[in-house]
């Protein structure tokens, strides 16, 4: 990994986020170089004179040549016309990068131009009332969640570092969503024996401070420990996914509750692992929609959690099942085959 000291990151928009962002990294690398694009010219010179900027531009031109990393912080639309200026502007391995919560439209333009080697989605879950820059600060993405969405043709380096230096920013590395779809890749796979009891309890200590700031109770149930075949890190992908959508099921409730319980049917040699929370529910007339990408509800989700469950169950040719109640519960089951052990 390349030293994030050494690297210039440019930013094409610099409001809220995209100056937190800016700002976040000036604190966490204060020998990176920043170079700044906005519109308007009041956030560009306040970045300058607050040193959060080394250069402050009024267009995007060939200054974003030496740019390791763009972070594209203006609305969506907006953001496919820059892509369409950088395409001829960034060096070789530049990496392009966005702020935004809808992701249809930016990959399918990145797909268009033939900037996949060049771009990873990014998406930090925080926000506020404000929006200018005036109300940026470099302590904004603390607590947040921050999806990442490669595509498929980007150098796995570049997400490694990436994801790494959004972690430093944010500060817990559990902080970030590993929403990676280029690990759905099949020579990315390591399928290993392993003890399902440990992988579980491994993802479930990434989210006790979130299980504490949302007041949740959790109980894990295992009659023994059982060992299955599979990729550790997809795996523990799994359960993350599914323990935050559960915790975003609970929206302020009280008396929060997740429930995991192992259960197996030795005749058969199949093991199941379910997660039931006591949050909000899901309504029926959605169910079939919940594991389609980019579908949600939430307003600071990326909709790709589910998805991403589902595509990695269907590739180890497993089982699941939803079930609930609205307003009271949901229940997610995996079913797969175990190891049985003499």
């Amino acid at each position: 990994m390349r030293n994030p000291e050494e690297l210039t990151f440019g930013f094409i928009g610099i409001g809220l986020i995209g100056g937190s962002v800016a700002k976040a990294l000036r604190r966490v690398y204060p020998g990176c170089k920043i170079i700044v694009y906005n519109r308007g010219a009041k956030p560009r010179v306040m970045a300058k004179n607050d040193g959060t900027a080394n250069i402050a531009i009024d267009k995007v031109d060939d200054t974003f040549q030496e740019c390791d990393y763009i972070f594209l912080c203006t609305p969506v639309e907006r953001n496919v016309e820059y892509l369409k200026i950088l395409k001829d502007i960034i060096k070789k391995d530049c990496i392009i990068t966005d702020v935004g919560s809808v992701k249809t439209n930016i990959h399918e333009s990145v797909s268009k131009l033939k900037m996949e080697t060049n771009f990873i989605g990014g998406h930090p879950m925080a926000g506020s009332e404000k929006t200018s820059y005036d109300f940026a600060n470099d302590r904004l993405l603390e607590n947040a969640y921050y999806a990442v969405t490669p595509t498929n043709a980007v150098n796995k380096s570049y997400i490694e570092e990436y994801t790494k230096i959004i972690s430093d920013e944010t500060e817990r590395i559990n902080k970030l969503i590993g929403n990676l779809l280029s690990v759905s890749k099949k020579n990315d796979v390591i399928n290993e024996k392993h003890c399902i009891n440990n992988l579980i309890n491994e993802s479930v200590s990434l989210l006790l401070p979130n299980f504490r700031r949302h007041n949740v109770s959790y109980t894990i149930k295992s009659s023994q420990d059982y060992y299955i075949i599979c990729d550790s890190n997809r795996f523990k992908q799994i359960i993350l996914n599914m323990l935050l959508n559960s915790l975003s099921a609970f929206n302020g409730r009280d008396n929060n509750k997740i429930e995991i319980t192992l259960s197996d049917t030795a005749e058969s040699g199949m093991l199941s692992v379910s997660i039931k929370d006591n949050g909000c529910g899901i309504p029926d007339y959605i169910m079939q929609d919940i594991f389609q990408p980019f579908w949600t509800t939430k307003s600071n989700s990326t909709g790709l959690g589910l998805f991403i469950v589902k595509s990695f169950i269907d590739s180890m040719g497993w089982q699941l099942h939803v079930s609930s109640l609205k307003d009271l519960w949901t229940c997610f089951t995996i079913t797969m085959p175990y190891i049985k052990e003499d």
